[in-house]
């Protein structure tokens, strides 16, 4: 069976939801598919001016090499296109759109791309993109998954049909506790930096920096994909384009993560923590909600750095429920298994195949 993805750009940074495709893609190419990755070359911006034949060019080769923070299955093509031209996309059982940007191309496919699947793991309201746009193309007719509940809550309400929730997971073999969560610093706390303004990084910042006050002999150990910030005090450690290693290692030596989103589709780096044994501090964004609660973390205000703080305060003054409350959250994502994830993701498009019925 041969399954097509498409992404909307080339793009050297870590992104979650690419790496959800991946790890799909690997998935469904081990299990003997004839996968292929799409990437739209047109996206992105040329820094120098530089003429957008030469771009596409230079793209093409660097997803020869990318992505270099994911090991892909080498058995899996990875090609770049300018526009989705289907003209330059291979005919397929299935075709996969993984973000609005890539929707419209996938729509307008002809019958030979195959069965059209729309991706969805996030509400994309950015860059120009409205409201009425991303509730048109939920209404295109495709056969929408979504990644989370408040999502299906919105596409369902912006089409004729229902929606397929498959739930994100994470690598439990991976993300686990090796450095035990009773012999960490008490006052260690790390966070996932990003520029976009959705992620909040600015409120966790400033959360940081007052706890910093309040407690000199706080360790800080954030990473992310920009280059480390200009402002950033030396005394914050930081890992630039993270390996998953390097991210497990960090995760395993915090007592806390941080997390100060204003929203997530479902945010990975949350879970990914409490995996490793990390008691959370989160805000009370959609997305986050899916996995946590009053009862395995700590919910802060959305853009509110007193809240953040409060919450972090009471963990680094209560070692005790701390250890409590990252056992809660450590138990409760024990049964968010990747695996469950792929398994029903493969299920759901053999069924579109009339290949197998669905439960």
């Amino acid at each position: 069976m041969k399954i097509n993805f498409y992404l909307p750009g080339v793009f050297l940074r870590i992104i979650g939801g690419y790496k959800m495709v991946y790890q799909y893609a690997n998935y469904l190419c081990k299990n003997g598919y004839d996968v292929c990755i799409y990437y739209d070359g047109k996206d992105g911006k040329n820094g120098k001016k530089i003429p957008k034949s030469v771009a596409l060019l230079l793209r093409k080769i660097i997803v020869l090499f990318t992505p270099k923070w994911f090991k892909l299955d080498k058995s899996i093509k990875k090609v770049v296109v300018n526009n989705f031209d289907e003209r330059l996309v291979r005919n397929a059982d299935i075709s996969v759109a993984t973000a609005y940007e890539t929707a419209k191309y996938v729509y307008d496919f002809p019958i030979n791309k195959g069965v059209k699947v729309y991706f969805i793991q996030g509400y994309e309201k950015w860059g120009g993109t409205t409201d009425a746009d991303l509730k048109n193309s939920y209404n295109l007719g495709m056969n929408n998954i979504v990644i989370s509940k408040w999502l299906k809550k919105i596409v369902d309400e912006s089409s004729n049909s229902d929606s397929k929730l498959i739930s994100n997971g994470i690598d439990l073999n991976k993300f686990k506790i090796i450095n035990s969560i009773e012999n960490r610093k008490n006052h260690s706390i790390a966070l996932l930096y990003h520029k976009a303004k959705v992620k909040g990084s600015i409120y966790g910042l400033s959360a940081i920096y007052k706890l910093k006050e309040k407690y000199p002999d706080m360790d800080c150990s954030i990473y992310g994909s920009p280059k480390r910030p200009k402002d950033l005090p030396s005394w914050i450690k930081y890992t630039r384009n993270a390996s998953e290693d390097e991210v497990i290692n960090i995760l395993n030596n915090s007592a806390v993560f941080l997390c100060s989103s204003l929203s997530e589709g479902f945010g990975l780096p949350g879970m990914e923590a409490m995996a490793c044994g990390c008691t959370l501090v989160t805000t009370n964004c959609q997305g986050i909600m899916e996995y946590a609660n009053n009862n395995n973390a700590l919910i802060s205000e959305i853009s509110n750095v007193d809240s953040l703080v409060s919450n972090v305060k009471y963990l680094f003054d209560n070692n005790e429920k701390r250890i409590e409350i990252a056992k809660i959250g450590n138990k409760s994502i024990s049964e968010k298994g990747l695996n469950k994830s792929l398994v029903e993701f493969e299920k759901y498009i053999r069924s579109l195949l009339g290949e197998e019925n669905e439960d």
